[in-house]
């Protein structure tokens, strides 16, 4: 008889209590109507965000959060600051400019879980998660 053991899943308490598998990204710059979708390979325990360039960015989790006029579902991170460590699980980062004409180098590290992406829910407005757009 084979053992079946429980997969890691969004709501696996020891999956957020442990440290993180490290995950780097700095190729990404934003030019004047970019939008860059950092895409992770597992579901985030945490992450940071770097903005080395001289404008302001925004933050959010979909496409439409950062870019929609109806609705304001990001965060900004003003030009060469860093955010602070952002203990929140999710698939994917999106950025986007908020301002200026110079283009922005942004930098991503986090933490990873064991979850599978196919074992964590649609964040997105229209599956109920209120507030990403």
């Amino acid at each position: 008889m084979a053992l079946q053991y429980a997969q890691p899943h969004h709501g696996s308490v020891s999956e957020y209590q442990s440290s993180g598998v490290p995950y780097v990204s700095s190729s990404h710059i934003l030019s004047d109507t970019s939008v860059v979708i950092f895409e992770f390979p597992y579901v985030t325990r945490h992450f940071t965000i770097f903005n080395s360039g001289s404008n302001a960015i925004r933050v959010g989790f979909t496409q439409n959060g950062v870019s929609a006029a109806e609705t304001a579902n990001y965060f900004i991170l003003q030009g060469e600051m860093v955010s602070p460590r952002m203990e929140i699980k999710c698939d994917k980062l999106v950025i986007a400019k908020d301002e200026g004409t110079q283009p922005n180098k942004v930098s991503v590290v986090a933490g990873l879980t064991n979850v599978a992406l196919n074992k964590f829910f649609y964040v997105t407005g229209s599956n109920s998660v209120a507030g990403v757009g």
